[in-house]
């Protein structure tokens, strides 16, 4: 029998939901827009704050001020909170998504949304899964779009393609997965609001759609349908994208990021950021990094006190966050931040209305809390 399967009733793309009532020690975290999710060492994973659109996986509505369990999955290998869907790669390389599908983004080959998580059919050996997605101006619905990297080395992507984020050649939304044109060798695959970018595994980064603020790293401000290499980059081994920003990390703690800066403006080339980092996380208009001594420090828009200072205000030069210390995973939301330490401990700061930051309650936070995803061991 497949990792993950059960068999208890539930036909192939249903996977019985764990009997385990509690949430594991964490070993990865996500962030959404209204949303933030974990695994825990059992394969089980939880998520927390709107569900709105189902994307919280337990066919519930309204709001989560604490970590609820995805139900139908076992087995889960890693979990990617979208903008308002939700994707987990599990044990056997099978790909389930949940919530919003208006840009067909759960891609089930429907644009129906789903409480529960559903197959993404196709997808058979995935080693990566990302999803992003971002709220335009005006009356036109979110754009959502999900990617897997294969066990192939190919790319595969399906949702909205409104700059050619799916990396098709085209622009036309995609129900079902399509590949990455003329894309081989990637490890890692890491999605933005309106673009994508893949790492290969000789360390060399790729993107590919809406360009407007140098997101794509190739020395221009044009729309890509297909991959362009990010210049000058080279020996990447951690990956980041977030709304119209990407990072890559270098194994010696080199931080070189491209985009939009928060409030600093842009880089149509990859920039050295900082140096001596352990992780770094991309938000809506913020951005923050881990440093391997201890610290954290965030910058860009504060007003939902996503820079965790206690400032309330916007901060061109990035800002230290006050009390915590060794993280060793950092991820963000659009305006939250969930950081991770060596034992166990889950710390947010940021926006709060819907209880993303799953500390039991829906108020902001401009210092870090402990979240409720956290179960720090002895």
């Amino acid at each position: 029998m497949a990792a993950g399967c059960a068999a208890d009733g539930f036909g192939e793309d249903e996977i019985g939901s764990s009997s385990s009532p509690l949430i594991g020690p964490v070993v990865q975290l996500s962030g959404g827009r209204h949303h933030s999710c974990a695994l825990d060492s059992d394969g089980i994973a939880w998520c927390a704050g709107r569900d709105l659109d189902g994307q919280l996986g337990n066919q519930g509505a309204g709001y989560r001020f604490e970590p609820d369990q995805v139900l139908r999955i076992t087995g889960v290998a890693q979990i990617e909170a979208g903008f308002v869907h939700t994707c987990a790669r599990l044990d056997d390389g099978t790909v389930w998504c949940w919530g919003k599908n208006a840009q067909g983004q759960l891609g089930d080959g429907t644009q129906t949304s789903r409480p529960l998580p559903k197959r993404v059919p196709a997808i058979g050996n995935a080693i990566d899964v990302t999803a992003h997605g971002v709220q335009p101006d005006g009356p036109t619905p979110e754009q959502g779009h999900t990617c897997a990297a294969r066990e192939t080395g190919r790319v595969s992507c399906w949702g909205a393609n409104t700059y050619g984020q799916l990396g098709d050649g085209t622009m036309e939304r995609r129900l079902t997965p399509t590949y990455v044109v003329g894309l081989q060798n990637v490890v890692k695959v890491a999605a933005g609001g309106y673009h994508t970018c893949a790492l290969r595994n000789d360390g060399i980064v790729r993107c590919w759609g809406n360009n407007g603020w140098g997101q794509l790293g190739d020395g221009t401000r044009e729309t890509r349908l297909t991959p362009v290499r990010v210049l000058g980059l080279t020996g990447v081994v951690r990956l980041v994208s977030g709304q119209s920003m990407s990072c890559g990390l270098q194994a010696d703690g080199d931080l070189y990021c491209w985009g939009a800066f928060g409030t600093q403006g842009y880089r149509d080339g990859a920039e050295l950021v900082a140096t001596g980092v352990a992780d770094v996380a991309i938000g809506d208009n913020h951005f923050c990094w881990s440093l391997i001594a201890g610290e954290s420090y965030c910058g860009g828009q504060d007003e939902y006190g996503q820079l965790g200072n206690q400032l309330s205000s916007t901060r061109p030069p990035p800002q230290l966050v006050v009390g915590v210390s060794g993280i060793v995973q950092l991820v963000a939301g659009d305006n939250h931040n969930l950081g991770l330490t060596a034992d166990g401990t889950v710390y947010a700061w940021g926006r709060n209305d819907s209880g993303q930051l799953a500390d039991g309650t829906d108020v902001d936070a401009d210092l870090a809390v402990t979240s409720l995803f956290g179960v720090p061991t002895p």
